[in-house]
Order: structure tokens, then C-alpha cells, then sequence
């Protein structure tokens, strides 16, 4: 894998407690999509990223959901693989990442990323990476023909095409 020649400039991240609620970066009433932005910085080499109230959480166990680094033109350069997807085993510590906070301390976390690589995101685990969303401007012409196993010849498939702005696009068969 080739990385994007970029610095990365901020991070989009969400958390879990012990009960697997939600508890920083996801509002599942607001938008169940709403992850927290914390900036990054370079401390003599070391990318960190700065301290965010957001994350100012009580004592206890969470759990590190996601993990995306995106660059200051809004491009994602590197994710953090989930456990289950391809690329889990490329990580020393897939997501869900344990993080054990104790009363009064800033702990520093140690996440794993690979470059990320487009039309690829099933293979770092995650279920959707909401990265550019771009609206269907375009019409587009799609044939489906299926075969008859007896007679080897092909014939027209009738079909409906659901296509949300997203980019999903599911075929259901008549």
C-alpha cells in the first residue's frame, strides 16, 4: 500500500463504555453518524492529537470504535483496522481498542493505522466509512441478463435499482 503524501491535520473518533453505549462521537438521537473531529499535532515527530474537552470522560473502561486520520484538504490518509476485517491481522491492536481511564490522568494511546485505500473499506472492518459523500448527478445505464442453466441462452433480467445519495446501491431482482 502507497500513502497519500499529505500531513495529517485531524482525527474522527468514537467511544464505547463497558454497557457498549455511546458515550463520545456518536449522538444516535442527533445523527448516528456524528463522530468527534480533534485536531493533530507533530510533537518532534510523534503524531498526536491535542486534548478535547469532548473526551473528557469519568473514570472507567471505554472502548475505541473508530479511528480515521484525514489531512487538512479533508482526504483520509490513514484508518485504524477493526477486528473481523482483512486488514486486522496488519495491527497489533484492532478496534475495539480497551482504554482504562483512572481518576486525574491524560493516558496516551497508542492506535495503529494503515494508509487507507479507496473502495476498500470493508477490509479495515467497518461497517460504512462516511468519507465524500458525493450527490448521484449522472444518469446510468445498467443490463442485467441471466441464464437459463437448461438452455445455456441468456435472457433480460427484470430488476429494480435503489440508489441513495450516499453512493449505496442495492438491486433487487423481480
Amino acid at each position: 500500500m502507497e500513502c497519500r503524501d499529505a500531513d495529517p491535520a485531524y482525527v474522527l473518533v468514537a467511544l464505547t463504555d463497558s454497557n457498549d453505549d455511546w458515550v463520545a462521537g456518536m449522538n444516535p438521537e442527533a445523527d448516528p453518524n456524528d463522530l468527534i473531529m480533534i485536531d493533530i499535532v507533530d510533537n518532534n515527530g510523534s503524531w498526536e492529537t491535542e486534548y478535547s474537552e469532548l473526551l473528557g470522560l469519568p473514570a472507567g473502561t471505554y472502548y475505541l470504535e473508530y479511528f480515521i486520520v484525514y489531512s487538512a484538504d479533508d482526504q483520509v490518509l490513514w484508518v485504524a483496522p477493526r477486528e473481523g476485517g482483512a486488514y486486522a491481522s496488519s495491527v497489533g491492536d484492532p478496534l475495539p481498542q480497551e482504554i482504562e481511564l483512572s481518576a486525574g490522568t491524560k493516558p496516551y494511546v497508542q492506535v495503529d493505522v494503515l494508509c487507507f485505500v479507496p473502495r476498500a473499506e470493508d477490509a479495515f472492518g467497518y461497517l460504512f466509512i462516511d468519507i465524500n459523500a458525493i450527490p448521484i448527478e449522472n444518469n446510468y445505464c445498467i443490463f442485467v441478463n441471466y441464464c437459463d442453466d437448461e438452455t445455456g441462452r441468456e435472457y433480460p433480467a427484470k430488476f429494480q435499482v435503489d440508489v441513495w445519495q450516499m453512493g449505496m446501491m442495492v438491486l433487487r431482482w423481480s
